[in-house]
């Protein structure tokens, strides 16, 4: 008996099972870079108009923040057309946008704590400036929390997804010889069918082939 399969292969469909996690903390990353950047421009306000020019900032939520949008952003769109590669780079910009997010809560909180109010003319800006400092602390160690989290959903879902490629690539490769190999049926003196391969079990091949006889010279 042989078993006909057709020569062309069909792809397997990815199936991705975490596309709602991606969208929900894309969102959240969205949310928290756009508040992070208004407050960074309110917090320099502040200080422009109130503080003297020897007190220094190292304004972290203007260029930490831009990079918690884009992974935000890209989260979102991974989540609405998902691919491979997509994934990659999403977990990339999450492990950039994380670090980030970690240098912000340093400089944001050293900044919450050793702000004097001697720099300041008026002490209601100086509360004030404290307590948008605090927020940016609170919003760059959040968005460390998420990135952590959007990194290792895009891990085990670009793994699995990689694992199942393998698998399908493997269990469509031909054996050899005798051993259910996919041969065509014109080697044997029969015209074969196009695009058509014909599959014969262990032994089948030559046991086939001896029973054709051949002319002989004589």
């Amino acid at each position: 008996m042989y078993h006909e399969t057709s020569a062309y292969q069909k792809h397997e469909t990815p199936d991705y099972k975490y596309l709602r996690i991606f969208l929900g903390v894309g969102v959240v990353k969205l949310v928290v870079g756009c508040v992070s950047v208004l407050l960074g421009v309110w917090a320099e306000y502040i200080r422009i108009n109130s503080a003297h020019s020897d007190y220094f900032e190292v304004y972290s939520p203007l260029w930490c923040a831009p990079f918690f949008i884009v992974a935000g952003g890209k989260g979102v769109n991974l989540s609405c057309k998902p691919s491979d590669k997509k994934m990659f780079t999403t977990m990339i910009l999450a492990i950039v946008s994380g670090i980030l997010g970690l240098v912000m809560y340093g400089f944001e909180l050293v900044d919450s704590i050793q702000m004097d109010d001697v720099y300041f003319v008026l002490e209601d800006d100086h509360v004030a400036l404290k307590i948008l400092h605090g927020i940016l602390t609170a919003l760059g160690f959040l968005n460390f929390l998420f990135a952590k989290v959007l990194v290792a959903f895009c891990a085990v879902e670009y793994c699995k997804q990689r694992k199942k490629q393998r698998t399908y690539i493997e269990s469509s490769r031909t054996p050899l010889l005798g051993y259910g190999d996919s041969c065509s049926r014109r080697s044997f003196g029969v015209e074969a069918y196009p695009y058509t391969n014909y599959t014969s079990t262990r032994g089948q091949a030559g046991s086939y082939a001896g029973s054709i006889p051949f002319k002989s010279d004589a």
